[in-house]
């Protein structure tokens, strides 16, 4: 394939998942309470869920290895790149366990965009998502 035509599907690409994006923002801004969205690579069985909690902010999970198997698990690497974007990582204990790794959001002017963002980065950059079209959206 020449570099030319790899160049624009690149960027097609780029704005299949800023359009994609962009719907993503306007959707978790404008959801209720007890409201929640799970978008998922169906091969994998990896997921992002947002939840809209009480407090009239937003609860991001991604899901662990407790929830995945085969192929899907997630590699250390992977793991280690979702600490890096800011995932807190499982946890148990005694007050209480978070099984899959996960971040917290009070409602603010930007808190919309910065969820969709980490959102779209942990798709593309960990889950390795080449086009929105391999997302499922529940």
């Amino acid at each position: 394939m020449s570099q030319r035509r790899t160049k624009r599907r690149e960027a097609a690409t780029s704005a299949s998942w800023t359009d994609f994006e962009r719907e993503l923002v306007v959707t978790l801004a404008t959801m209720r309470e007890d409201e929640s969205l799970v978008l998922s690579l169906p091969d994998s069985g990896r997921y992002v869920q947002i939840m809209a909690i009480e407090d009239s902010g937003l609860l991001a999970e991604v899901s662990s290895n407790a929830f995945l198997a085969g192929k899907g698990r997630l590699e250390a690497i992977e793991e280690l790149a979702l600490a890096g974007l800011g995932w807190s990582p499982p946890t148990s204990g005694p007050d209480g366990s978070t099984p899959n790794f996960v971040r917290r959001y009070s409602r603010g002017s930007t808190t919309s965009a910065t969820v969709g963002r980490l959102v779209v980065r942990t798709l593309t950059d960990v889950f390795r998502a080449s086009d929105p079209s391999k997302v499922r959206i529940r």
